[in-house]
């Protein structure tokens, strides 16, 4: 997120306090996002798809069958799924930056841990990115991100209105 960040600000143009009043405003809200979502992970505690898939003869559903050897395409993370927390943090990360700078559209780029760059074209395209990657990689059902992601949408556009006045 942070490359994503560093991307915009040095796009969009700006002194370096509007640099520091963007980070600022972008790591709040983001780290308010993801209290919430650590505590919904907490309240749920719902399986993760490799579970479901792998278990679904004891889902209790006579409709689904089990594929033991299913495995999503990155490792899943030990911690409950839902909702996603990468969904809540990035669409929050994107909520405030179309605050900030009063526009959706923008043009910037972010590098992936696994060393895969992306250019977007809106803030509103990160957010559906994200939640399509974390779905298309098989950590999360699609409704675990697209709730995440009004989780973060939410948070920021409070933090928006009511922080850094």
């Amino acid at each position: 997120m942070s490359s994503i960040l560093r991307s915009v600000a040095n796009g969009q143009g700006g002194t370096l306090a509007d640099h520091a009043r963007l980070l600022a405003r972008a790591y709040t809200n983001g780290a308010d996002a993801l209290i919430l979502t650590w505590r919904d992970k907490a309240r749920y505690s719902f399986w993760r798809p490799v579970t479901a898939i792998q278990e679904a003869a004891s889902d209790g559903n006579p409709a689904t069958e089990a594929d033991p050897a299913w495995l999503s395409l990155i490792a899943s993370p030990p911690y409950p799924e839902h909702p996603s927390g990468l969904a809540a943090l990035g669409c929050a990360v994107a909520d405030t930056m179309q605050h900030f700078y009063g526009r959706d559209e923008a043009t910037f780029s972010g590098t992936t841990p696994g060393n895969v760059t992306r250019t977007f074209t809106s803030f509103s395209e990160l957010c559906a990115d994200i939640v399509d990657a974390r779905v298309w990689s098989g950590v999360h059902f699609r409704f675990a991100d697209e709730e995440a992601a009004k989780i973060g949408r939410r948070v920021a556009h409070w933090g928006n209105r009511h922080a850094f006045r």
